[in-house]
């Protein structure tokens, strides 16, 4: 339910963009892309065995629970349906599923759209997500600051709406000539993938959020 940590993607970014697949033929050539993905997962690997050792020194301060000695099918359908039979959970997983099935395809289009509609220079390419980046790092102050004053579910409604509203306006524009070419046109999407990533943090910050109430509505209802 959780966007993935900044750094990690940050660092995504610059080996595909700048390292593996630098320039308009890097992001065509198929052997790129399989040096990329074993380097990310080698990269995936090392992170979790760090982050799970460095763990290790914490677990005498962690809450003990009691594991069932028995565990079966029956056991699996209860606790399933007692999942999907709080309303608050259930809404927050299927906008989130929506959300992120959306961000997926958005994302993987994105570079086609880059490079044949937009038709924009490789280092403009490989600019706009980490450009996207910096809005998320400026959206948390922003996220705070709407948070004290509105409810979560109306600052996720906010930052959810603001992000499809920002990656909407700009092709229409430019199909019907609204929109310059050049300079001027790649610093209107900047500023569309800037607005982007502030949006969403305002949407992550809120289900998060929204994410623990959800659970302890799940403890207070089944006592689980």
């Amino acid at each position: 339910m959780r966007p993935p940590p900044l750094a990690a993607v940050t660092i995504l970014l610059v080996l595909g963009y700048w390292v593996f697949m630098r320039g308009h033929e890097g992001l065509l050539d198929r052997a790129a892309y399989a040096a990329f993905g074993w380097t990310i997962a080698a990269v995936a690997l090392a992170a979790s065995l760090i982050s799970a050792f460095g763990a290790l020194p914490q677990l005498p301060q962690l809450r003990r629970l009691n594991a069932p000695t028995q565990f079966g099918i029956r056991q699996l359908v209860r606790e399933l349906t007692e999942v999907f039979q709080a309303r608050s959970f259930l809404c927050l997983f299927l906008s989130t599923l929506l959300f992120w099935t959306s961000a997926g395809l958005a994302a993987t289009l994105g570079v086609h759209a880059n490079l044949y509609f937009w038709k924009l220079p490789d280092e403009v390419v490989a600019t706009l997500p980490l450009v996207n980046i910096a809005g998320f790092v400026a959206g948390l102050p922003l996220s705070t600051y709407l948070t004290h004053r509105f409810e979560k579910r109306e600052v996720a409604l906010i930052g959810l709406f603001a992000t499809c509203g920002v990656q909407f306006v700009a092709a229409p524009l430019a199909i019907l000539g609204l929109l310059p070419t050049g300079t001027a046109l790649h610093i209107i999407l900047g500023a569309v993938a800037f607005a982007g990533g502030m949006a969403g943090t305002c949407a992550f910050v809120a289900w998060g959020s929204m994410m623990s109430d959800a659970v302890d509505e799940h403890e207070l209802l089944f006592g689980a």
